[in-house]
């Protein structure tokens, strides 16, 4: 004898997990898009190579890639992490050493990604669920 929509309960368990999961992939891919811009805004231009070069990755992706291939990041072969930023060779250089202003640019970008990320993925998986419940 089994509970009285016991089954009907559990599809919307597995519905509310693939809910979840499609979430974050569209919070990666509006933290990604829009990370990139706000690291943008922090970026000092001299040739625009660094400017250019932010990349983002999760799920074996590359996405936004960059002008020249060895500035993309580290590929995130996983689907729960994503990777934002650059592989510039002297990128390391520009955020520690710069003596014009824009030492620590990488970190003031980092901060408003941080903050948007936050609301991003709180907002996604407030919506997937609210479809979600609807359906149940």
């Amino acid at each position: 004898m089994g509970l009285i929509g016991l089954d009907k309960a559990l599809r919307a368990f597995d519905n509310i997990e693939s809910s979840v999961n499609k979430s974050v992939q569209k919070s990666f891919h509006n933290i990604g898009k829009e990370g990139k811009k706000l690291l943008q805004t922090e970026t000092p231009v001299d040739t625009g190579r660094l400017k250019a070069s932010y990349t983002y990755t999760f799920g074996g992706k590359v996405y936004d890639k960059p002008r020249f291939k060895e500035d993309a990041v580290f590929v995130s072969q996983s689907e729960r992490k994503m990777f934002l930023g650059t592989n510039t060779p002297y990128s390391a250089t520009v955020e520690y050493l710069a003596r014009n202003g824009s030492a620590g640019y990488f970190y003031r970008g980092s901060k408003k990604v941080i903050n948007y990320a936050e609301k991003e993925f709180g907002a996604e998986i407030k919506r997937g669920l609210k479809r979600d419940i609807k359906r149940v």
